[in-house]
């Protein structure tokens, strides 16, 4: 009976944080973007780490090459890309309206946590070496960035549907993780829209060059340096205040996990 409550607690949390992180996906959307498939394999998604791999291989035009963008022009990129990302949160929030009747309130609970997701994108921006410091001539595959949405949009939820159908404990929330999954692809289709025909890089002529395993390792170690489980905890207690009450049952599980992230950090 233990080891059966320890997987029902388990998943029940990968649940409970899927849905806190696919309101924040909207807030991400930039990092989909220029890192879809490490952010999609990172340690909230461990069970998809498997598929990280494929989703952005399979992004990969073939016969097309392109070359490692000097630093300078990722971050031009990373700030045009940031401000339409913000526009395109703008633009669909409303669709919380469908489980608050306080979405302006909702919004205020992630706005607060707008340096904090700014501070874990710079962090992992500015670790993951993903660009030369002088321009390089040096060629490599060429991925298409609107592909790797739609692969990443359909591998998160195949995921959530497979783990759905072992460990039915979504039901009560259920209504608020399909309308923050709604305003994610809101928010994404939009940010397609604004990049039509051509993102930032392509106009540059570049793309940034992400190794795999280095970028798990640098998101990971971002994410601990915010401890994001507080921070999803204080999310968790604004989402309630702003009218999504079924939460409220979950938030102490989070103050549970940031106390348990405090203690071992301290060891």
């Amino acid at each position: 009976m233990t080891i059966v409550s320890a997987l029902l607690r388990k998943n029940f949390q990968f649940y409970i944080i899927h849905f806190i992180k696919k309101i924040m996906v909207v807030l991400f959307i930039l990092s989909i973007t220029l890192y879809s498939c490490t952010f999609i394999s990172s340690d909230v998604f461990d069970q998809l780490t498997k598929e990280g791999k494929s989703l952005f291989d399979s992004s990969i035009i073939k016969g097309e090459m392109t070359r490692i963008c000097t630093c300078q022009e990722q971050r031009e990129c990373y700030i045009i890309m940031k401000k339409q990302a913000r526009e395109c949160i703008d633009e669909c929030w409303d669709g919380f309206g469908k489980i608050t009747k306080r979405p302006n309130d909702l919004k205020k609970c992630f706005s607060s946590k707008d340096s904090m997701l700014d501070g874990l994108l710079d962090c992992f921006e500015h670790n993951v070496k993903s660009c030369s410091i002088t321009f390089n001539s040096t060629l490599q595959p060429k991925h298409n960035i609107t592909e790797i949405f739609r692969l990443g949009v359909l591998k998160v939820e195949k995921s959530k549907t497979e783990l759905s159908n072992t460990v039915n404990l979504m039901a009560p929330i259920q209504h608020i993780i399909d309308t923050a999954g709604e305003v994610a692809i809101c928010a994404k289709n939009c940010f397609i829209r604004k990049n039509t025909p051509k993102y930032c890089f392509d106009v540059k002529g570049c793309q940034p060059k992400i190794d795999e395993h280095n970028a798990k390792r640098t998101l990971r170690r971002c994410s601990r340096a915010i401890n994001w489980k507080e921070e999803a905890g204080e999310t968790c207690e604004c989402s309630v205040k702003a009218g999504l009450e079924d939460l409220e049952q979950y938030c102490p599980m989070f103050r549970l996990m940031a106390s348990k992230a405090l203690k071992r950090s301290k060891n």
